[in-house]
């Protein structure tokens, strides 16, 4: 059935034109490889065909028809495809929910109880297999987006039923082996930087509000996150500032003071150096996001 009034929706705010929306639905053809850096945690869905996942130039696990993987922020994966595919990406950008009155950092406590066997398998665990809620819910998504539903308020009320729904439907030491990779005890630190950095012009002031020093703060961050806390938060600003040019019609001084930029000039710079063009050329379509 088609969206009824489609250029409303494309005209709304709400429209999640971004180059990587919050959900999203992709085909890829057989033999694909790519280079993929995951800048926010991903659930990724293969509805059909067969991924191949390879970090640190070994083999991870080759994702088939049927099953889902958590794939956590600040990792970089080579990918081919084995066969045609189609999968659906869940982009998750908020704290990880799994309904109001469970918080996933309680699935650490139950990691804390599992026995050492358990823990060394784990690498080979962040895989789960589609039940049937989930196969219904999966299947909606896809007829919705493939028929142009775009809404960022639709994705947010998605990804919090798919929360919810994995809550109902697995096991919480299925849930504890599927994220351990952001399980630990700084699970409140990474979540704190995912979702309060932008507040932060800097990584001193985002440091000082959580009471470290900068050295403490980048020690903490790299072991964490694998990254420079300084790139990575150069990098992050950059593609909010892109979205805010290309998906809203704010003035260039309201996206340059929603961003903590101090003036005209720096805000032009940052673009120029890091999305290869002016606020102006980016907003008319003449530049892209520099990887």
């Amino acid at each position: 059935m088609p969206i009824l009034y489609l250029n409303e929706h494309l005209k709304c705010y709400n429209h999640d034109s971004r180059e990587k929306p919050q959900i999203e639905v992709i085909k890829i053809p057989i033999g694909q490889t790519e280079d993929i850096t995951i800048v926010e945690n991903e659930i990724i869905f293969f509805i059909e065909g067969r991924v191949r996942f390879v970090y640190n130039g070994l083999f991870h696990h080759e994702g088939i028809n049927g099953e889902f993987m958590f794939l956590p922020a600040g990792r970089k994966y080579s990918t081919i495809t084995v066969s045609d595919t189609c999968l659906i990406i869940f982009r998750l950008n908020k704290a990880i929910n799994l309904c109001e009155n469970f918080m996933i950092d309680k699935l650490f406590k139950q990691s804390e109880t599992r026995d050492n066997s358990t823990l060394q398998a784990r690498e080979s665990l962040n895989v789960l297999e589609i039940n049937p809620p989930l196969q219904y819910f999966l299947t909606g998504i896809n007829s919705c987006i493939n028929e142009g539903v775009k809404c960022r308020n639709f994705f947010d009320i998605k990804t919090k039923e798919l929360l919810f729904l994995m809550r109902a439907y697995y096991t919480k030491e299925q849930l504890s082996d599927f994220f351990y990779m952001i399980l630990s005890a700084d699970t409140i630190f990474s979540e704190y930087v995912r979702l309060k950095w932008d507040q932060f012009s800097s990584i001193e002031e985002l440091a000082k509000s959580m009471h470290f020093t900068r050295k403490q703060f980048s020690t903490r961050f790299v072991r964490i996150f694998g990254r420079n806390p300084n790139r990575w938060m150069m990098e992050a600003r950059a593609e909010k500032v892109f979205n805010d040019i290309t998906s809203t019609h704010k003035q260039f001084k309201q996206i340059a003071a929603d961003n903590l930029f101090h003036s005209d000039v720096y805000f032009t710079n940052f673009c120029k150096t890091m999305l290869g063009g002016t606020p102006s050329q980016i907003r008319e379509g003449r530049t892209t996001i520099i990887q």
